[in-house]
């Protein structure tokens, strides 16, 4: 099996153990091949919405010998495994805004947890799971290949009110748990971030300078 990356192994080592996983836009399907093959999921389903890598992610569940524990399902987003009783579903790869798409189209899935890595910075995603009453339970930066990337846990909330509400404050939506938690990535990624805005406040006001000698 091929060594995950630190960001596949952060979002793996978030995933319910014991329990049936599906890996939404596997592409290769490295993630669900390495928790079945390793033992720590039953059974794994990989999906993807393109034939192409799929028939690809057929090739390395073959050749990594857990064809009896990974399936690999065509489809867009949670439509391959509606009706599945699941302890996790991953989804990665991908931005903010396709992530919320997926997660509005959960349908009757039974599934008790959520491991989100998006490609950006997280913002709207945080905003998307309170608007769909999921439960954001942890969050985690990720350095991987010299960039620093959010890993996000989330969960149906209690329906019977016993768990507190979560009302996120701006800083929460901007910045996340780590803010609060911290890690041995918090700092540098903070750096990072405010490099990042600071880059893009000063493009803004290039932009909006007025033309020397007017």
């Amino acid at each position: 099996r091929r060594p995950l990356t630190p960001r596949l192994a952060a979002i793996a080592a978030a995933v319910l153990t014991a329990l049936p996983m599906a890996d939404t836009g596997t592409g290769h399907g490295f993630l669900p091949i390495e928790l079945a093959g390793s033992g720590r999921v039953p059974v794994a389903f990989a999906c993807d919405k393109r034939a192409r890598p799929l028939e690809q992610t057929r090739v390395n569940i073959e050749n990594a010998k857990v064809t009896d524990r990974v399936e690999a399902r065509l489809g867009d987003g949670l439509a391959p495994v509606q009706g599945e009783r699941l302890g996790t579903v991953t989804i990665a790869g991908m931005g903010s805004p396709a992530i919320h798409r997926i997660l509005r189209g959960k349908g009757d899935c039974d599934i008790r947890r959520f491991v989100l890595a998006p490609n950006d910075d997280a913002v709207a995603l945080r905003q998307a799971l309170f608007t769909l009453k999921l439960w954001l339970d942890d969050e985690r930066i990720v350095e991987d290949d010299g960039r620093f990337y959010p890993v996000l846990v989330a969960s149906e909330r209690d329906p019977s009110g016993a768990q507190e509400r979560w009302s996120p404050t701006r800083a929460d939506l901007l910045l996340g748990a780590p803010l609060h938690h911290g890690g041995p990535n918090v700092r540098p990624w903070l750096q990072a971030r405010a490099t990042h805005l600071a880059t893009r406040l000063g493009a803004t006001a290039g932009r909006h300078r007025p033309a020397e000698g007017l």
